[in-house]
């Protein structure tokens, strides 16, 4: 079966969701209509205070006659979470393939943290972008990508994050 995996973007401060963001629900629901015998998982926990998750408002955006084929995932906080949990979510199903639909400067990381912590999913791993990506967010996925490398267990990059988006 085939899997499309949306990873949450954190939300605006007033808690709307970003353009990119609504990029890849919009290519996300394209692939849904066009992959009948697919399903999605959205995920993404809530990086805003006092706002739903990142999951759950972008599901809010999945037209009606596809949300049944949408599950969500509520608690990760970050890539590495998402891949970790979205891991757990769909254990008993039988996946045959996993699209990420993400940005083209997420993708990289995307794979490396596949690669780390669901290696067993990484044969079956492709991307499907959403936008190609700026050079700032170009920069600032490698940032990430440092980060992650000097801090596998997150204890430092979670409050960066927290500190940088709240």
């Amino acid at each position: 079966m085939k899997m499309f995996l949306l990873l949450g973007k954190t939300l605006a401060k007033n808690g709307s969701i970003e353009r990119d963001y609504e990029a890849q629900i919009s290519m996300l629901a394209q692939l849904l209509r066009s992959n009948p015998g697919s399903f999605a998982v959205i995920s993404g926990g809530v990086t805003r205070p006092n706002y739903p998750s990142e999951a759950r408002v972008g599901f809010g955006r999945i037209p009606d006659d596809i949300r049944s084929r949408v599950t969500l995932e509520e608690k990760a906080m970050s890539t590495r979470q998402n891949i970790e949990y979205v891991r757990e979510l769909v254990r008993a199903r039988w996946i045959t393939q996993i699209i990420v639909v993400s940005s083209t400067a997420h993708s990289f990381r995307v794979e490396y943290l596949f690669w780390k912590y669901w290696p067993e999913a990484k044969y079956m791993l492709s991307f499907s972008p959403a936008y190609n990506s700026t050079i700032r967010e170009w920069l600032l996925q490698i940032i990430i990508y440092g980060m992650i490398r000097l801090d596998p267990n997150e204890r430092v990059f979670l409050r960066i994050k927290r500190a940088v988006f709240s």
